[in-house]
Order: C-alpha cells, then structure tokens, then sequence
C-alpha cells in the first residue's frame, strides 16, 4: 500500500505542483449511498484533492482527466484504450 501511495503522490504533486512532499493521502471507506453521491475512495488532506477510482486505478492510468470543482479537484483516470 506505501508503494502505491507514494506513486499516487508523486503523481498528483506532478499535476499539481503546489501539493508538498509530505501530503498524506488517506483511503476513504464511504458506504453505497454515499458513493452514489459522489463520495471519494481516497484524497489528499488538506488539499481538496481526489478520485472516484481507486488508488490503482490513478496509478496505473495513462493520462487524468481533471476536474475543477466548486470546493475541490477530482481526478478521472483515462486510458487511450477505454476512449
């Protein structure tokens, strides 16, 4: 699990370059409802930074897809495969 969410940082201080070093990234455990009103499975504390897919997902994605919202980012992973 370190593993991956060292590449996932690593990853989003990439996109967004004003995320520290020492930005933790937690996994959220929301429940179906929650899901389905657009909770996310993982964030970056104190960032406003997240995802729907999970964290290997993000990972492993060719490319993200961002989204600004009104109070936070979200990140959609693509691959050139899915489009």
């Amino acid at each position: 699990m370190a593993a991956i969410k060292k590449r996932l940082l690593d990853r989003v201080i990439k996109r967004f370059p004003w995320v520290s070093q020492d930005a933790e990234i937690v996994r959220c455990y929301p429940s179906l409802g929650e899901r389905e009103a657009g909770a996310f499975l993982w964030l970056v504390i104190g960032y406003d930074i997240g995802s729907h897919s999970t964290m290997t997902q993000c990972v492993e994605a060719e490319s993200w897809e961002v989204f600004e919202k009104e109070h936070h980012f979200e990140i959609f992973p693509t691959n050139e495969l899915m489009e």
